[in-house]
């Protein structure tokens, strides 16, 4: 967390700073969320805490999705051979007492729901009372079948890690990294505060990746798929690479550099790249 704490010390210099894009912040998210975290990564310092781990088990037969709403925790999603659906959630309750800890641990509750194409998860922690250094922490460890290849996530503090899923990703990120690897397909992830990261990933139809204070790193194997990528950085880099002989038509908006376009082969896959404020690399 101590990560966190300065990536959202970061946003409020940069919010202060009064920057403006055409990517709308969520400024009033992001400073209640700076708030809160703040007091309590502060308050919880030295603080008792307890820890138990569930796991719940689906049958993905005839799945097509995952939704995942969470306010504070890291989540992590790999594919495996089995047909399961397997969610392993960590909670960690932090409070002034050993007691207080177990008793906060012991009333709080999440749901899940397995809908006829869904598994729907909510780990949100709304409604409780972060003072005196109450605080709850889900974090998330998950297995999918291949067949699951819609990804739909919304999550408040915490960095986002997925590995060989192929879909759709629909991910929002408050305060946090979003990394993709090894997977293929169409994206649009957003962070407030935070990187994104792509790596030996295949792009498929239109994706879109916006951050207002963070870095932009896509690593593309193929994009032969694509017919649009769209990357803007308020307060960033970005840093996009394809594989060679691609066609493409690429327009770059550099900080204080201008526009320029690019373009090789039938330019079939169009790319537009932007930055307020920071360097942009395309290779």
């Amino acid at each position: 967390m101590k990560k966190i704490a300065v990536l959202l010390i970061s946003a409020s210099l940069i919010l202060a700073a009064g920057c403006t894009s055409n990517f709308k912040v969520n400024e009033e998210a992001v400073k209640e969320v700076s708030d809160k975290i703040t007091k309590t990564i502060i308050n919880s310092v030295g603080e008792e805490k307890a820890e138990k781990t569930e796991t719940l088990t689906f049958d993905g037969t005839g799945l097509n999705k995952i939704n995942i709403d969470s306010s504070v925790g890291d989540i992590t999603i790999k594919s495996h051979e089995s047909q399961e659906a397997i969610v392993n959630i960590t909670i960690t309750a932090k409070s002034g007492s050993k007691d207080k800890a177990q008793k906060l641990l012991e009333s709080y509750t999440y749901t899940q729901e397995k809908t006829q194409y869904s598994i729907d998860i909510n780990t949100s922690t709304d409604g409780i009372d972060f003072i005196d250094g109450n605080y709850i922490e889900t974090s998330m460890e998950i297995f999918l079948p291949s067949n699951i290849e819609n990804t739909e996530i919304a999550l408040n503090v915490g960095d986002i890690d997925i590995d060989g899923i192929n879909g759709s990703f629909d991910i929002y990120s408050n305060v946090g990294k979003i990394s993709i690897q090894n997977g293929e397909g169409f994206c649009d992830l957003k962070a407030d505060v935070g990187d994104i990261v792509l790596s030996g990933f295949s792009a498929a139809k239109s994706s879109e990746f916006s951050v207002n204070t963070g870095d932009i790193e896509l690593n593309f194997t193929d994009i032969s798929k694509a017919d649009k990528i769209v990357a803007e950085a308020q307060v960033g880099t970005i840093d996009v690479t394809i594989p060679e002989n691609t066609g493409y038509q690429a327009t770059i908006e550099e900080f204080m550099e201008g526009k320029r376009t690019l373009s090789e082969g039938d330019g079939k896959t169009e790319i537009n790249l932007k930055t307020n404020v920071g360097d942009i690399e395309f290779n």
